[in-house]
């Protein structure tokens, strides 16, 4: 499949513009998250999913006693840090990247912004509506009064935007949105606002739309595969994530 709104409609004489990137938003998001539809993606969710009920049964409750015993080991820090997981940083920055594409009509720039906006509302929608559905605890009432703690929205919005960021130009160049990212994902179990699962499976999600919705802009493809896994000389197998590139 490929993007019907990609960069080459900008290859002419057409400017960049607002109102037209208005007008095409929701065609765009639609064709994104049409490029994520597909069953192995689905399988692939599957599979974290059911990694996260396992970090829960096992893992969770130990954890939410360690921070209880330990309580914001990194202090003021950790709620500095956590403050670069917060939507209302986000969403200026996102936007303002967005208006210099415009500003200097920079299509290379105007197609890693829009898609850096896409993939992150189409994160976001996600993860309110798992909240939504699943409603779980969190390790403390401090944040929403203990409630819709799975999973967690600053992690996999920051996770979104560094594997956007690493399609479009390279791993190096992301490595600090990742470091940020996982920072702020333990800055969550630290402030015991959400547990490691939540952060865990929230840290998947972000990365899996991040690399969909690019791979589909960028390459026309954006499913990370399954595959069967077996070992050449040992007797053992799996399963194997293939990221297209």
């Amino acid at each position: 499949m490929t993007d019907s709104y990609s960069a080459h409609r900008h290859s002419g004489n057409q400017p960049i513009s607002f109102r037209q990137d208005l007008h095409d938003f929701l065609g765009r998001l639609g064709d994104d998250a049409v490029g994520m539809a597909d069953w192995q993606n689905a399988a692939l969710a599957g599979v974290a999913t059911a990694g996260a009920i396992a970090i829960h049964q096992d893992w969770d409750d130990d954890v939410r006693e360690y921070t209880a015993e330990h309580p914001k080991r990194w202090g003021h820090g950790s709620t500095v840090i956590g403050y670069f997981g917060h939507a209302e940083y986000h969403v200026p920055a996102l936007l303002g990247l967005y208006g210099w594409s415009v500003k200097q009509q920079d299509p290379e720039l105007h197609e890693y912004a829009t898609t850096l906006i896409s993939a992150y509302t189409l994160t976001s929608i996600s993860v309110l509506s798992l909240k939504l559905i699943t409603d779980t605890d969190r390790p403390s009432d401090e944040w929403n009064d203990g409630r819709y703690g799975f999973p967690s929205y600053h992690g996999a919005s920051l996770f979104t935007l560094a594997a956007v960021t690493e399609e479009f130009h390279g791993f190096l160049p992301a490595t600090p949105l990742y470091t940020l990212a996982g920072l702020v994902s333990w800055s969550r179990i630290d402030e015991r606002d959400h547990d490691l699962s939540d952060v865990v499976f929230g840290a998947f999600l972000g990365w899996a739309v991040g690399k969909s919705v690019a791979a589909t802009r960028l390459h026309g493809d954006g499913r990370i595969r399954l595959r069967p896994y077996f070992h050449p000389t040992e007797p053992a197998a799996g399963l194997a994530v293939q990221v297209p590139f």
